[in-house]
This record gives structure tokens, C-alpha cells and sequence, in this order.
């Protein structure tokens, strides 16, 4: 922003597809097509993002690449705080797969020290017209 101070700098969260899968999605495939019992990762309950769809964010890079009058940090991401196991959930029964087989658990219990919560907040977008679908959404299209 010191470098360009009237550019716009878009800020996002976890990202996903319907169309193409981001590597989160991945990992939630990658999770359940193993064999049972050996799912090799563990989604949290308890580590909260935004969840907004890839198209959603190009979308609004389109619509502000037109708005001179825009500067500044803007946040872009989905309207809901879900957990990283919340959307690992939804992805696997959109996929058709069987999410009573991913394996959660929470940020402690794997001996990790980071933020849980890193929800953006959205209003500044919301105030310019710019919304993203909710995961539920963007998987019942």
C-alpha cells in the first residue's frame, strides 16, 4: 500500500470451487478415499474462517478493478464463520462421500499454537454491493 497508495488491496479467506477444487477441498477427498479408519488428517472444530467461493472472489476483482473511487484494504470472503471440520463436512456430502468418516478434533489437541478464529469482516464490501455465497449456497447450485 506504501508503494501504490490508491490501489486496492483485496483480502480473502480459504477459498473453494465447484468447478475446480482448491487444495482444501483435496484434502477433505484425499481424507475419505483412503482406507477406513486411516484418515491421515484431522479438521478442526474449533479454527473458524471464511469460507468464499473462487468465483465470487473473481467476481468482485472485476467489479473493483472498475471502481476508482475504491481504495484500500477491502475484505472478500463468505457471509458465515464455519469451522475448518464445518467445511469439511459440507464438502464431503457434496462430494458424495461420507463425512462420519473425517476425523476432527481441535487446535489443543494436535499441539498446535494458532489463531482459531480468523473471520474477516465483510460490511465494507457488503456496503458496495459485494457479497459472496455461504458455503450451503455455492454446494446446492
Amino acid at each position: 500500500m506504501a508503494a501504490c497508495p490508491t490501489a486496492v488491496m483485496i483480502r480473502t479467506s480459504l477459498l473453494y470451487g465447484t468447478m475446480e477444487l482448491s487444495h482444501v477441498q483435496l484434502d477433505v477427498q484425499r481424507a475419505l478415499e483412503t482406507d477406513p479408519g486411516s484418515t491421515p488428517m484431522t479438521f478442526f472444530t474449533d479454527e473458524y474462517r471464511s469460507p468464499v467461493h473462487a468465483a465470487d472472489v473473481a467476481a468482485a476483482i472485476a467489479e473493483l478493478a472498475c471502481r476508482t473511487d475504491i481504495v484500500g484494504p477491502i475484505n472478500i470472503a463468505g457471509p458465515d464463520a464455519v469451522s475448518r471440520a464445518g467445511f469439511a463436512r459440507a464438502t464431503a456430502q457434496w462430494m458424495g462421500l461420507n463425512p462420519s468418516r473425517l476425523r476432527t478434533g481441535t487446535i489443543a489437541d494436535a499441539g498446535l499454537i494458532r489463531p482459531a478464529r480468523i473471520v474477516l469482516d465483510t460490511s465494507k464490501a457488503a456496503s458496495l454491493g459485494i457479497n459472496c455465497r455461504s458455503v450451503t449456497e455455492s454446494y446446492h447450485r
